[in-house]
């Protein structure tokens, strides 16, 4: 377990889309877009996706509890598992959410309690018992979480308005780049800011290159990146380790394991983020 003081972040959902557990998911995991960021006594929770049910009942033992949940946007595989985060439901408890707006003006709280409403779901958002506060913002903008943690916001190539962070927390630097598409002619100056010299990227490759170029089933367009991609712009940007993350939900483990072989043979410093991977930032 990491040392209380520590930086340190753990995968609690890595999948993109759509939730896929089973047999042939379960080395890397099945859950959507959840990380847990630890800095001294602070908690950060990056996403909400499938991946953070199982994240709350961990932190049931850790009550009361405060944390920052950031959000990179509203598709449902990044909120999907907040209706069901047990920590939210509980008196004592107090969670800042942040996210960006949308481009029809809908901030967070529209957002996360419009996904609570009838016909989707029993309860509504009222129910949460826990102290929930929000805070919108947008490309650019930059914010501290307890005075010494520093985030940075960077607009990334998705739908709608996606954001990236950079979390940096004295020396060391954090950046999460999901969900993103690369340029076809010009690495992404935003990503390249979020990404300069951290200690790790974590970077959407969906898709492999063949995949992505695919003639009868392209994936130009959909929003999502490669892990050759992911490489150029880790070198770029001077990344310490990079890992891969946002995973194709048809993608099992066999190929998850082929993946990362030949991910590794052409950079050492790269691996595929698995569920309930932790990494200390040294």
């Amino acid at each position: 377990m990491p040392k209380t003081g520590q930086f340190w972040i753990r995968f609690w959902g890595v999948r993109g889309s759509i939730p896929v557990p089973g047999l042939a998911t379960s080395e890397y995991g099945g859950n959507t877009a959840c990380a847990e960021v630890q800095i001294g006594q602070t908690k950060i929770i990056i996403d909400s996706g499938s991946g953070i049910r199982q994240l709350g009942f961990t932190l049931l033992t850790q009550l009361p509890m405060k944390a920052t949940l950031l959000h990179s946007h509203y598709h449902w595989d990044h909120i999907q598992g907040f209706p069901f985060f047990t920590p939210a439901y509980i008196p004592g408890n107090q969670f800042l959410l942040v996210g960006p707006p949308t481009p029809q003006g809908m901030e967070i709280q529209d957002i996360l309690s419009g996904q609570m409403r009838s016909p989707y779901f029993p309860v509504t958002m009222d129910i949460m018992a826990a102290a929930l506060t929000y805070r919108t913002v947008k490309p650019g903008d930059f914010f501290t979480i307890d005075k010494d943690i520093q985030v940075h916001v960077r607009q990334l190539n998705h739908s709608e308005i996606t954001v990236g962070y950079r979390i940096v927390y004295k020396n060391h630097i954090l950046a999460y780049v999901s969900d993103t598409e690369h340029f076809s002619d010009k690495l992404d100056n935003n990503v390249l800011e979020l990404a300069q010299n951290a200690d790790i990227m974590i970077y959407d490759a969906m898709y492999t290159d063949e995949e992505y170029h695919n003639p009868k089933s392209p994936k130009k367009g959909w929003g999502h990146s490669t892990w050759t991609e992911g490489v150029k712009l880790a070198k770029a940007a001077g990344v310490k380790r990079l890992a891969f993350f946002h995973h194709e939900p048809t993608h099992t483990d066999t190929f998850m394991r082929d993946l990362e072989q030949a991910v590794q043979k052409i950079y050492a410093h790269a691996f595929v983020a698995r569920e309930g991977m932790t990494l200390i930032l040294k």
